[in-house]
């Protein structure tokens, strides 16, 4: 008896854990925006921006949504650091692609990665949120219509997936909310295909 209660509640408070990469080149507000994500669902401040050094290894951040744990693992940018990502690829749910639109002379580097990225067969299927940071900057020079023209032009490549831009700001955190409800319910939509990991309390 005392087992079955136990297993029961077990049962009543596992969790299921999903986890999203975030990928992008160096520089691009990744750890920013998953230090805005964990201050907008749980209150608690992130770090401050200025404060916030370029990401060598990997940085983990988790947030709760109801049942569901939501696991950001932030990975370096750096180009020697791009075939470390290939490491995280089984295990991941979902990806959170991170542009600078301060920076459009890096928009070609910035797709040609992420063209690279999807064409990994351990990704295929998997719901991918682009992100346009810094758009509440009044240096952003790389309009919304331009980084959408470039992800049209890789249909050929992304048709299989769930797949959306958002303009976003890591700093103030405009965007984050609808972008990450997005990708929480797409990768809940796909957990018969990719099922979560299950975090027993």
């Amino acid at each position: 008896m005392i087992s079955l209660v136990t297993g029961l509640y077990s049962y009543i408070n596992q969790q299921h854990e999903y986890c999203i990469l975030t990928l992008g080149l160096a520089a691009s507000g990744k750890t920013t925006i998953i230090e805005k994500i964990k201050n907008v669902y749980t209150g608690k401040p992130g770090m401050d921006p200025a404060s916030i050094q370029p990401t060598i290894g990997l940085n983990i951040r988790n947030i709760n949504i109801g049942k569901h744990r939501l696991k950001f693992m932030d990975l370096g940018g750096d180009d020697e650091l791009h075939e470390i990502w290939k490491s995280y690829y089984t295990s991941c749910h979902g990806i959170m692609f991170i542009v600078d639109t301060c920076k459009p002379e890096i928009l070609t580097k910035a797709m040609t990665t992420f063209e690279n990225l999807m064409k990994s067969e351990e990704l295929d299927g998997i719901p991918v949120a682009i992100l346009g940071n810094k758009y509440d900057s009044e240096n952003s020079l790389l309009p919304l219509e331009i980084l959408k023209e470039n992800v049209n032009k890789m249909a050929d490549i992304v048709d299989n997936r769930s797949l959306h831009v958002f303009p976003v700001s890591g700093y103030t955190g405009d965007g984050l909310k609808y972008a990450t409800n997005w990708m929480h319910q797409r990768m809940v939509e796909r957990k018969d295909v990719k099922p979560p990991t299950i975090i027993k309390s």
